[in-house]
């Protein structure tokens, strides 16, 4: 390490209000990252105040005893609702959360959806625009004006 680097590190961490222990680097780690990367100055610095962030964002690890954790469970089935052992729901002999797709829930159970709405009565071909199936096949095949009018003659077989 030069004079240089360490004066742009401590110029760095004197302005953040911060030392490299706090960031958990070391001044060689931090020398490695200059060199591989070729940090210049300005780099370097925006290197160390990216670091500083990530350093605050972290979560602060707590142990926990058994009656904190315990504490810890009952609020949060408290914040699902105080209801929250009545809302389950039994599908084939199991107790459940919600009911899978294609049941409903009555009571506490889980049934089959209902069926779809069956279709009303229509037209399950195309709209061929008033002609028969046959009338379209002969115009298909039509080459000739006479063959058109003989093709607007005919009728569906049915």
């Amino acid at each position: 390490m030069n004079d240089k680097f360490s004066g742009i590190i401590e110029n760095t961490l004197y302005k953040l209000d911060t030392t490299l222990e706090e960031l958990g680097l070391s001044s060689d780690e931090l020398y490695a990252y200059a060199k591989k990367y070729k940090f210049n100055t300005n780099e370097l610095e925006s290197f160390i105040k990216q670091h500083h962030k990530m350093s605050q964002n972290k979560p602060q690890k707590v142990n926990l005893t058994e009656a904190d954790y315990l504490e810890v469970l009952r609020r949060k089935r408290l914040k699902e609702g105080p209801n929250y052992a009545d809302s389950m729901v039994f599908y084939k002999g199991k107790a459940l959360g919600r009911c899978p797709a294609g049941t409903t829930r009555s009571g506490k159970t889980c049934v089959p959806s209902a069926p779809a709405v069956p279709k009303g009565p229509g037209y399950d071909q195309q709209d061929l625009g008033g002609l028969s199936r046959a009338q379209v096949q002969a115009l298909v095949k039509a080459k000739s004006t006479d063959d058109i009018i003989n093709a607007h003659k005919k009728q569906d077989k049915q």
